[in-house]
């Protein structure tokens, strides 16, 4: 039997923290985690341009005692160079492993209020995933398994 949903919840509260690189709040059915790994903006002489991406982890725990989680990601992209004004957003809904590396340079760049050369990220989804199924496991939760119209219309 699965232990209570104010106990997980509790649990995957705990893992928000100062090193961690996401942070997770309650909502009524479940937790929602959200993880900014990139947020650069930049100038210079040939382009300037800002790039913004997010991650967000739901954990729904349904009443029966299993759990569903729904990934969904934000991506915009500026830039202004000799060619014009372009931008550039998508947005996906469902479920997926994503890892994404960047290291890049701009003659004046700005990651998180840190002024520099270069800026960059690192991120898995699996790093924000992996401790929260260990909670749910420990505490008796099951995944849902998800119908093919779940999966088309990202439920």
């Amino acid at each position: 039997m699965a232990s209570s949903r104010e106990d997980v919840v509790g649990e995957i509260l705990a893992l928000n923290g100062e090193d961690v690189p996401f942070a997770f709040a309650a909502f009524e059915g479940g937790v929602v985690g959200v993880w900014d790994y990139a947020d650069a903006k930049w100038a210079g002489l040939l382009a300037a341009g800002q790039i913004s991406r997010d991650y967000e982890l739901t954990v729904t725990l349904h009443d029966d005692g299993s759990y569903s989680l729904l990934d969904e990601t934000h991506d915009t992209q500026t830039r202004l160079d000799t060619k014009g004004l372009h931008h550039e957003r998508s947005f996906f809904k469902g479920t997926k492993r994503t890892f994404s590396f960047n290291a890049s340079f701009a003659p004046i760049a700005s990651d998180h209020g840190q002024v520099g050369n270069t800026f960059g990220w690192k991120f898995d989804t699996e790093e924000m995933k992996e401790p929260v199924r260990e909670i749910l496991t420990r505490y008796g939760w099951i995944p849902r398994h998800r119908s093919f119209l779940d999966r088309l219309f990202g439920r």
